[in-house]
């Protein structure tokens, strides 16, 4: 698409299926997966990484590398595949490497714009290759601004992504397995590392999280029990109640006689 000394071979946007499998393979330039949500698997010959929305992986040139969606929540990802001068020793000096190709970035990351860019300006209009060719080197300097940013850990994020999943779901029946899917972690795995971090297990935690929404509940509000109940993710007002006098020590009718 634009000549040295930078190159783009190809760039899209892919919503994948289920299991959808890219197998182990070598290519001749870098290749990077942006992911916008869901989860998948990526494969090189030293070691397997679980990835989800929030990072990216680089595959680096004559490394062998595969990748593979989630089942149930299968990744959607912005690609490119490209190359340039010098790019290896760059990438290196960021700490990016073909036995370090995982990077975490937050909600500022511009990958994603300047890829739209890129896919917009594939036509060779007049000023296109420009265009690309200063979307790629926008690209590159978000990979820089990440990798050497005091960003959270890979174990931090996988930490915020649950509370965050939390905070947007608790009205709903989700529980433990429903995090678990989101973060794309093994279960046991997730439950000791959430643990050591935030002092409670998952479980526990999101018990916690609904029984003080439904005291905010209680005190501010009229709603009736069932109400309450389902606004904390109980279908059952009556599974609430006994939930919430075992972690208060009173029924909601109680709680809310002496708030007022």
């Amino acid at each position: 698409m634009i000549s040295k000394p930078y190159n783009v071979y190809y760039c899209k946007k892919q919503n994948c299926r289920p299991g959808h499998e890219v197998g182990l393979m070598t290519r001749d330039h870098f290749l990077i997966h942006f992911v916008i949500k869901g989860c998948g698997v990526f494969q090189t010959e030293r070691k397997t990484y679980t990835i989800s929305e929030g990072q990216c992986f680089i595959i680096f040139p004559n490394s062998p590398a595969g990748y593979k969606a989630d089942e149930k929540n299968p990744w959607s990802y912005s690609w490119i595949g490209f190359n340039g001068p010098d790019l290896m020793n760059t990438f290196s000096s960021w700490g990016l490497t073909a036995d370090s190709p995982v990077l975490t970035f937050d909600e500022s990351c511009r990958a994603f714009y300047y890829i739209d860019e890129i896919i917009e300006n594939q036509n060779n209009y007049p000023g296109s290759q420009w265009r690309i060719m200063g979307n790629l080197l926008k690209i590159i300097g978000e990979l820089e601004r990440f990798a050497t940013s005091d960003n959270p850990t890979d174990i931090d994020d996988h930490i915020r992504k649950s509370l965050l999943f939390i905070e947007k779901n608790y009205t709903q029946p989700i529980g433990v397995s429903d995090i678990v899917s989101d973060v794309c972690l093994e279960r046991s795995y997730f439950s000791n590392l959430f643990k050591n971090k935030m002092g409670k297990n998952p479980r526990d935690y999101l018990q916690k999280y609904r029984m003080s929404k439904a005291m905010d509940l209680l005190i501010s509000t009229s709603y009736s029990i069932e109400i309450v109940a389902r606004s904390v993710g109980f279908k059952d007002p009556l599974h609430f109640s006994r939930n919430f006098k075992k972690y208060t020590g009173n029924t909601p009718t109680e709680f809310r006689k002496k708030r007022h």
